[in-house]
């Protein structure tokens, strides 16, 4: 079975105007995939977001992490930042990109990419809230991974409703061919 299907679809590519695609991939998007110029840079057109509504019926959809005070300033000693005043101010300066990724935000007004923090505290995705309360913050995520291209999860659930490879495939990078 497994050699079947790689068999139908061993010669073909998907290109843009031409050109192979880069074929990036996540597990689980917030519902909406990612521009990819909001988490790399950079512009491809095909690497735009999409609904992708099935990844919210994910088990893994949404998790959290919780960090006290001092290991909240522990893993960000490497920026110099001043935590002196009230732990409620630390963070601010909240910017989101369309899907609702953090894009940056300020924490004591050191302005820092939603990426970092991601990678610093170990957060399945960039999409992510923070609160403060008795002494800790706690990450409320959702998703898991960049965001960018196809999301795994969704293209499970298209493939579970009936949509070919191809439709999945071109719901998720945008404006292909498959050659």
């Amino acid at each position: 079975k497994t050699e079947k299907c790689v068999n139908e679809v061993i010669d073909l590519t998907i290109q843009y105007n031409g050109e192979y695609i880069n074929a990036v991939f996540h597990a689980i998007s917030n519902g909406k995939t990612e521009n990819a110029g909001d988490v790399w840079g950079g512009n491809y057109p095909y690497l735009v977001s999409v609904q992708s509504v099935g990844d919210k019926l994910s088990p893994a959809y949404h998790s959290e992490v919780t960090v006290t005070e001092k290991e909240f300033c522990e893993k960000l000693d490497k920026y110099g930042i001043d935590f002196s005043n009230d732990a409620e101010k630390w963070i601010s300066d909240i910017s989101l990109t369309d899907t609702g990724m953090v894009k940056s935000l300020k924490i004591c007004g050191k302005e820092i990419k939603g990426t970092e923090i991601r990678s610093i505290f170990s957060l399945k995705s960039s999409t992510f809230d923070c609160k403060h309360s008795d002494g800790k913050f706690t990450f409320s995520v959702n998703g898991y991974g960049h965001g960018a291209g196809m999301s795994q999860y969704g293209a499970d659930q298209m493939a579970r409703q009936g949509f070919t490879y191809e439709e999945i495939l071109k719901h998720y990078y945008t404006d292909v061919e498959i050659v």
